[in-house]
C-alpha cells in the first residue's frame, strides 16, 4: 500500500523518534508531529492523517484542509506574494496557485474557486483554470436531481458552475432571477444532460408546477403595487431590467404577466402594465 498525497490516509504508527511518531504504509513513511497526535497513541495503532509535501517531504497531519486532491472548493485569498496567491485550506501552510495556474485576478479576502490538484513532483496545489478538472462521467446523474452548484465564472449566455465539486454545467440567463457572484455556492436542479456529459441547471424543477405560475404572477403584482400601481417594464425590456427590477427571468416574467392579464387584472400599454381598479361589481376595469 502506497501512502496518498493529497490525500486522507489510515496509516499504522509504527516507531516514536524524538518525540514525534512515524506512520507506515508498507514501504512508506510519514512522520507526525508530537503537537498533532492524540495524547494517548501508541505504537501499534492506527491512525487517519492528511498527507501532503512541505519543503519537498511528506507531512502528516491531523487536521483535516476545506479540500483535497482531485476536488474543486472555494477558498479565501490570504497572500499575493512572488510565486502566486495562497489560499487558506484549513492547515497551518497555505495552499499555492502558481501564477501560471492562475485563471483570472485575485484580491486579499476575496474567494477563488480551486481545484486541488498534484504538480509533476507530487506537491500539492491549486488550479483556478478548471476545465480540464471538471468531471463529464455524467451517465448516474438525473434529470430533476437537486444538487450544489459553485459559480466560476459568467458568459453572455448564463453563469459557469462547478457541480457537486466535480462536474460542469451552466445556469443560463432565463433559468436565473437573482444576481450571482464568483464562489457563490447555492442549491439547483439538473435540468438537461447534454450528450458531452456538460449539465444545465435550474434553480427549480425543471418541470414548473401550477404553484410556480402563481408564484410568478404574485411577484409581477407585487412588483405593480410597490411602485404605486405602474410598473415601467414591457415585453420589449431586456433580461437585465427585468432580473434588476423584480429578480425573475424574463420568461418567467412574460408568464407571470400573460396569466394577469388574461385574469383582467391589468393593462398592458407601451411604456409598462397598470393595475386595474376594481369596478363596482367587483371586476377589474
Amino acid at each position: 500500500m502506497k501512502i496518498r498525497v493529497g490525500q486522507m490516509n489510515t496509516l499504522e504508527v509504527v516507531d516514536r523518534i524524538h518525540g514525534d511518531w512515524v506512520l507506515s504504509a508498507g514501504a512508506d513513511s510519514v512522520n507526525l508531529s508530537r503537537n498533532e497526535a492524540p495524547r494517548d497513541l501508541e505504537v501499534g495503532d492506527e491512525i487517519k492523517v492528511f498527507v501532503y509535501t512541505n519543503r519537498g517531504a511528506l507531512v502528516a497531519t491531523t487536521k483535516k484542509p476545506h479540500g483535497t486532491v482531485g476536488q474543486i472548493v472555494v477558498l479565501e485569498v490570504v497572500d499575493i506574494a512572488g510565486p502566486g496567491v495562497f489560499v487558506d485550506w484549513g492547515l497551518e501552510k497555505d495552499l499555492l496557485i502558481p501564477n501560471n495556474k492562475l485563471h483570472s485576478p485575485v484580491r486579499i479576502g476575496g474567494k477563488a474557486v480551486v481545484a486541488i490538484v498534484l504538480d509533476r513532483e507530487e506537491r500539492v496545489m491549486g488550479v483556478t483554470w478548471l476545465q480540464k478538472h471538471l468531471s463529464t462521467h455524467t451517465s448516474h446523474l438525473r434529470i430533476g436531481q437537486e444538487v450544489r452548484m459553485i459559480v466560476y465564472g459568467e458568459t453572455e449566455r448564463g453563469y459557469q458552475m462547478v457541480v457537486d465539486g466535480r462536474f460542469g454545467g451552466m445556469l443560463f440567463f432565463d433559468r436565473n432571477h437573482q444576481d450571482l457572484v464568483i464562489g457563490q455556492e447555492l442549491p439547483g436542479f439538473i435540468s438537461d444532460i447534454r450528450y458531452d456529459g456538460r449539465l444545465d441547471l435550474s434553480l427549480s424543477l425543471p418541470k414548473q408546477k401550477p404553484e410556480a405560475l402563481r408564484d410568478e404572477q404574485s411577484i409581477v403584482a407585487d412588483g405593480i403595487a410597490e411602485r404605486g400601481g405602474f410598473l415601467e417594464l414591457t415585453d420589449k425590456s431586456t433580461p437585465g431590467d427585468i432580473r434588476r427590477e423584480l429578480q425573475m427571468s424574463k420568461k418567467a416574467f412574460k408568464r407571470g404577466v400573460g396569466a394577469l392579464y388574461r385574469a383582467r387584472k391589468i393593462t398592458i400599454t407601451s411604456d409598462g402594465i397598470r393595475w386595474n381598479e376594481p369596478t363596482d361589481d367587483g371586476l377589474t376595469s
